[in-house]
């Protein structure tokens, strides 16, 4: 005859604790497919987006992505853009004056990105500018 066990009181309410935590409970007559977002939750998502625009604009490097390099006569860099998917989803302009380098990066949806460096002192100055939207 086959040796079975069984579990103890302790046992059964820690494996129930565990059931509870790996599962999430039905709410009401809700189904997943159901477009049931709470505003907030909606301005968060909006939010999201923008934040993945920024970040996309603070990366010195874009996993993912090629280069097309423009440079002027005199071989200084003239522009960067980062391509993926056959689409330019960030584009980076410089230009240079005496002891002052711009570089200028723009996300596909319009966000800036400006970056002025002094190079005499090494100071940075950094500007953000949002894309248009709709009804600008």
């Amino acid at each position: 005859m086959a040796n079975t066990q069984y579990l103890d009181k302790e046992g059964l309410v820690y494996f129930w604790n565990k059931l509870k935590d790996t599962f999430v409970r039905k709410d009401g007559d809700k189904v997943l497919s159901d477009n049931n977002f709470t505003n907030e939750e909606k301005e968060k998502l909006a939010r999201l987006e923008d934040t993945s625009a920024a970040t996309l604009l603070t990366q010195e490097e874009i996993p993912g992505t090629t280069q097309r390099y423009t440079f002027e006569e005199d071989g200084t860099i003239k522009k960067i853009e980062h391509v993926q998917n056959g689409q330019t989803i960030r584009t980076d302009a410089f230009t240079f004056a005496e002891n002052v380098i711009t570089e200028v990066r723009t996300a596909s949806t319009g966000e800036t990105l400006t970056i002025v460096t002094n190079t005499a002192t090494m100071e940075t100055t950094t500007t953000y500018t949002e894309g248009l939207t709709d009804g600008n």
